[in-house]
């Protein structure tokens, strides 16, 4: 599978992903660091662990509703109704996923707040603001809890998704650097 981590800041989200591909046959793939895990598309950014049939759709096929200025409750309330209304029904059109659910998990930054989907559709926003999808997810999440500052500033969060996912590349086999960092400034 791979790594995706970020860390959400009081108005930005850092996403850093691996490189690695991993199919079931075995064979493992090295992504250059300008495809694969990670999509941009208008004012969302995607992380994607699972498969890379979810990152292509999200990349070509999926043109994502306007959040507008929305923050806190508001967003929330939108991601969890019309985003997902509108990734599920892109997904369904592109024949991915069956019986209501895909195949992936994934990272989604938007208006600089993080969130977390679910192969159900589920849209979770963690308390600490420390995310990680994929087989390295344990491996990067352990690093982000560690030794963690007094102050987060965008440049530490830079270094410390860098390192997590560094970390999850040394002890997960379906994870390998390089590694890649997107930054998502809120400045509505």
């Amino acid at each position: 599978m791979s790594t995706v981590a970020a860390i959400q800041g009081p108005s930005w989200v850092v996403v850093g992903y691996d490189s690695q591909v991993s199919e079931d046959s075995g064979r493992k793939y090295v992504l250059p660091r300008d495809a694969g895990k990670v999509a941009e598309n208008n004012e969302y950014i995607f992380g994607v662990a699972g498969d890379l049939r979810a990152v292509n759709i999200l990349s070509y096929a999926f043109v994502p509703p306007d959040p507008g200025k929305k923050l806190g409750y508001e967003l929330d309330e939108f991601m969890s109704t019309k985003f997902m209304m509108a990734l599920k029904k892109c997904f369904d059109t592109n024949f991915y996923g069956k019986d209501g659910e895909q195949g992936s998990n994934i990272l989604v930054a938007v208006n600089g707040v993080a969130y977390e989907i679910g192969g159900n559709y589920d849209c979770v926003r963690d308390v600490h603001g420390y995310y990680s999808v994929g087989t390295g997810a344990p491996y990067a999440l352990g690093a982000l809890h560690s030794n963690v500052p007094e102050r987060m500033t965008l440049k530490i969060a830079k270094e410390r998704v860098y390192e997590a996912v560094r970390v999850a590349a040394v002890l997960d086999t379906s994870s390998c650097e390089p590694i890649t960092i997107k930054v998502q400034q809120w400045n509505g």
